[in-house]
């Protein structure tokens, strides 16, 4: 059986690879600040609110800690959202 195009095998490494390498942050906004600023602000610019997120937390944290933060810290591809 498939899911998304995923075989069963595919979608248990799939599974696994995300319980292992990968941490998932939860965060909450108000509802009318996603949709009237964050949303169409980040469509503006061409990025996901994710990708502009991760983008955005990298420069606060090379900022804050000089020299602590390489540039290849906290990939923004769009495949990792």
């Amino acid at each position: 059986m498939t899911y998304n195009g995923y075989n069963e095998t595919g979608r248990k490494a799939t599974v696994k690879y995300m319980k292992d390498k990968l941490k998932q942050l939860n965060i909450r906004f108000k509802k009318d600040e996603y949709e009237q600023l964050i949303k169409p602000l980040c469509e503006r610019v061409g990025m996901k609110p994710t990708t502009y997120i991760k983008i955005a937390l990298k420069e606060k944290l090379q900022r804050d800690f000089p020299g602590e933060i390489p540039n290849n810290a906290i990939t923004s591809a769009e495949a990792d959202d």
